[in-house]
C-alpha cells in the first residue's frame, strides 16, 4: 500500500461486482475496477487523494561539542471499511453514489458485506520526494467478502 492506494487482500463477489472504500466519515474515498465472479487476490483501489502523512519531528540534541539533529518518525491512523458491491444494472461502471444508492448496492448477510482497517502512515524522510508511505497498522484485518454471495 501506498497513500495513495490500499490492497484488499482477498475478496470473493458471486455474481461480480466492486470492492468500495470508505473513510470514517462514509464518503467514498475509492473503488476497484470490475471485478469478474469469483474469488480475487490483491485487489489494488487507487485512492481519490492520498493519506495524509505527518511532519517530521527533528529534534536538535546537544552532545557537548555541538548539535546532533535526529529525526524521529511520527505516524497518522485513519480506519477505512471496504464493502463490497453488485453490478445491479450491469453495465461495468461503480454508479452506487451518483445513482443515490440506488445501483450498483452492497453485497448483503445481516448488513452490507464490509471489513475494515486501520491505517497508518508514516512522515517521509527528508529528500525521497514522497508524501508519506502509508502501511496497514497492528489490529487490522483484510477485506473479505466471503459472506457476499
Amino acid at each position: 500500500m501506498t497513500n495513495m492506494t490500499v490492497t484488499i487482500a482477498r475478496t470473493t463477489l458471486s455474481d461480480g461486482g466492486f470492492v468500495a472504500v470508505y473513510n470514517q466519515s462514509g464518503a467514498l474515498v475509492g473503488v476497484s475496477e470490475y471485478l469478474a465472479p469469483g474469488g480475487h487476490e490483491n485487489v489494488t483501489v487507487t485512492l481519490s487523494s492520498p493519506l495524509e502523512a505527518p511532519e517530521r519531528d527533528r529534534e536538535r540534541s546537544r552532545n557537548g561539542t555541538g548539535g546532533q539533529v535526529r529525526e524521529r518518525n511520527r505516524t497518522r491512523t485513519t480506519t477505512l471499511l471496504a464493502i463490497t458491491h453488485r453490478d445491479t444494472n450491469g453495465n461495468l461502471a461503480f454508479e452506487y453514489v451518483s445513482s443515490n444508492s440506488v445501483d450498483d448496492s452492497p453485497y448483503v448477510d445481516a448488513g452490507p458485506v464490509s471489513d475494515d482497517a486501520i491505517i497508518t502512515v508514516e512522515a517521509v524522510r527528508a529528500g525521497t520526494g514522497g508524501e508519506g508511505e502509508g502501511r496497514r497498522g497492528g489490529g487490522q484485518r483484510g477485506h473479505n467478502g466471503r459472506r457476499g454471495s
